[in-house]
């Protein structure tokens, strides 16, 4: 089995992409935040919404900062691995600084697969997760 090793450039470039990405969430800009997505990136909510498309992924985030301004967003990587030529996964965690309605998650896990377009790397797709209390496997 081939082993693949993350090659520093990349690291750095996803560091940076994902520096830009708090800072575009953290001022409430949905078109930056929208730029770091592939044009046909995806995006899982935590309530299994799937928001295809950056387009879709720009109004989703647009709807959010309208909904609640000011809120910030950490995301902590855990790991990350390169699964192949231009392709990498981060799982981590995620937490959300702010009001947000009764009942709604502040915290959870993440998993992103970053892709290389063009040279350039982009998000390609987020799966958010939040824990269940009890599932069918208890």
């Amino acid at each position: 089995m081939k082993t693949h090793q993350l090659d520093p450039s990349d690291v750095s470039a996803i560091d940076a992409l994902m520096n830009a990405w708090t800072a575009a969430n953290d001022s409430g800009d949905a078109k930056a935040i929208s730029a770091l997505y592939a044009v046909d990136a995806d995006l899982v909510l935590i309530d299994g919404q799937l928001v295809a498309g950056r387009d879709s992924i720009e109004a989703m985030y647009q709807a959010a900062f309208d909904r609640l301004p000011g809120n910030k967003a950490r995301v902590v990587r855990e790991s990350r691995r390169l699964l192949g030529d231009g392709i990498i996964v981060d799982d981590g965690t995620w937490e959300v600084i702010g009001v947000l309605p009764e009942g709604a998650p502040s915290s959870g896990r993440s998993t992103t697969i970053f892709q290389k377009h063009e040279g350039q790397w982009l998000i390609q797709c987020v799966r958010i997760m939040v824990p269940v209390v009890q599932t069918a496997l208890d």
